[in-house]
């Protein structure tokens, strides 16, 4: 069971970091890459996805108020379809990647924090210092599933983890997996 502690003056919830080696080789002692979840295979993607509806035959003979009732089960099934084992496959390794050049135990990363907050003085803000971005987009109709998708997939990772201590190392930070911006369809 995963601890879960409060921040301090957010009030949002961080989940204690628990560290676990890693068979990818450039994920290994990373302590931000360590706490996030494994890597899931395609079987373990379907079952944290997919939701179902509990069913009891004997539902069918209820009166029809209860009925409409039973029927707003539906609205929580997830069938789970290759797109969204493959979309969370990409999401997983854009995140692994993305903190690759971001290792709090190199020196290399306290430079790149240093440089940064010169820059931000200076008012250069167009260097990019922790190496190559990347991305995805992912577009489509609306109310095809985008949203539904992109949500289910990312609780399956914390929004904010909590270090202290790794391997006898003092760590104190916050690991901030993702942040959700929603954009109105008006813009």
């Amino acid at each position: 069971m995963k601890e879960w502690i409060q921040i301090p003056n957010g009030g949002a919830l961080a989940q204690v970091a628990t560290y676990s080696e890693q068979i990818v080789s450039q994920y290994r002692s990373h302590p931000l890459i360590e706490a996030l979840p494994s890597i899931k295979s395609s079987e373990e993607v379907i079952q944290s996805l997919a939701s179902y509806p509990d069913f009891d035959p004997g539902e069918r003979f209820a009166d029809s108020h209860y009925r409409f009732h039973m029927i707003q089960q539906l609205l929580s099934y997830f069938q789970p379809l290759p797109i969204h084992i493959d979309l969370e496959s990409r999401i997983s390794r854009l995140i692994r990647q993305g903190y690759l050049n971001r290792n709090p135990l190199t020196p290399k990363y306290a430079a790149t924090l240093v440089q940064g907050y010169q820059d931000i003085k200076k008012g250069q803000l167009n260097q990019i210092t922790h190496g190559s971005p990347s991305g995805l987009t992912l577009i489509g109709v609306s109310g095809m599933g985008k949203s539904s998708a992109i949500n289910r997939i990312m609780q399956m990772m914390p929004q904010v983890i909590c270090h202290s201590n790794y391997k006898e190392t003092q760590l104190s930070m916050y690991e901030v997996v993702f942040l959700r911006l929603e954009c109105p369809p008006d813009g």
